[in-house]
């Protein structure tokens, strides 16, 4: 597990470049299949395609904030070994110790509260978060901690 937090930007950016990647192949295959219908074959089926498409952005941000998520633990086990909290705890506490922006401390909760709507379905309406913007504020929070951190 990586220590160093440049690290952790790059697998963060690695995500979104993999994303960006199968968006174009998943719109390719869209498109194959809207001229020719068998050429997904058999199986997966034209519903199966339909549903990659509209959920892979969504795919990808839990993948993102996964990633994030445990590049801050990894930090906060260095800092109070044993320690555990939940996500929405741990953001606020290592954003304040190692002086995250307020606004990008709020960012960073906004987007893992979106990522808790994908992935519980809940109720309450939270507002989209683009996997991009996501990108640059996990980017932007991780870029206050320290450079390297226990190992």
């Amino acid at each position: 597990m990586p220590h160093l937090r440049f690290e952790w930007h790059e697998r963060i950016k690695a995500i979104e470049r993999e994303y960006w990647s199968v968006r174009r192949a998943v719109d390719r295959l869209v498109a194959d299949v809207a001229r020719d219908p068998k050429a997904l074959g058999e199986r997966p089926g034209p519903r199966d395609l339909r549903s990659a498409d509209e959920n892979l952005e969504a795919t990808y941000f839990v993948r993102m904030f996964a990633e994030f998520e445990t590049g801050v633990r990894s930090y906060w086990r260095t800092i109070r070994p044993g320690a555990r909290t939940q996500a929405e705890v741990l953001l606020d506490r290592v954003g304040e110790r190692c002086r995250v922006p307020v606004e990008v401390i709020d960012l960073a909760q906004r987007t893992r509260e979106y990522r808790n709507s994908l992935l519980h379905e809940r109720e309450d309406q939270v507002e989209a978060v683009a996997l991009s913007d996501a990108r640059r504020c996990l980017q932007h929070y991780l870029s206050r901690l320290p450079n390297e951190w226990g190992r």
